[in-house]
């Protein structure tokens, strides 16, 4: 058990001062400053926060995370790492990369190259030429976030 003692703690749409409990990676209990912990709890850590805001992660639903020959602009790598600094926990990576993330087997190999990651990161997918509603299929039942469309744009280029 990790014990973070007096935080201001973001819950429920409000922040209360408080002690967060962590058991095995997950908040086992919120506890606000009026509570107090129960002596019966031990802790293996006791962080004293000192007053500072302990927030969810954010979310950032559009990232370009690049990588594949767009390595010079960014990798998964360090696009999670850059996230990860700034509070976010969670990125949704859009399809163009070149080549784009537009079929499963691209898509298995853009996470081959790139195991090294540092948030949690979804797939939007792109819908380009060679997407086809087979295709589709399998990333809807693989997990992917979404499916983006470039309509003004020939589906084979990169806007």
């Amino acid at each position: 058990m990790i014990i973070y003692k007096n935080a201001y703690i973001f819950r429920n749409g409000t922040i209360a001062k408080g002690h967060l409990l962590v058991e095995n990676g997950k908040i086992a209990d919120i506890r606000y400053s009026e509570q107090g912990i129960p002596s019966s709890i031990t802790a293996d850590a006791i962080i004293q926060c000192k007053d500072a805001y302990l927030l969810p992660g954010f979310i950032d639903p559009h990232v370009h995370l690049r990588g594949f020959q767009q390595e010079h602009k960014e990798t998964p790598e360090t696009g999670t790492k850059a996230a990860l600094a700034g509070g976010v926990t969670t990125l949704l990576a859009m399809p163009n990369t070149q080549p784009p993330l537009s079929t499963m087997q691209k898509i298995f190999k853009y996470m081959e190259k790139y195991p090294s990651i540092y948030t949690n990161v979804g797939i939007i997918a792109g819908l380009y030429d060679d997407t086809t509603p087979n295709e589709i299929e399998k990333m809807a039942k693989w997990g992917i976030f979404g499916l983006k469309i470039y309509p003004a744009a020939k589906s084979n280029t990169i806007p």
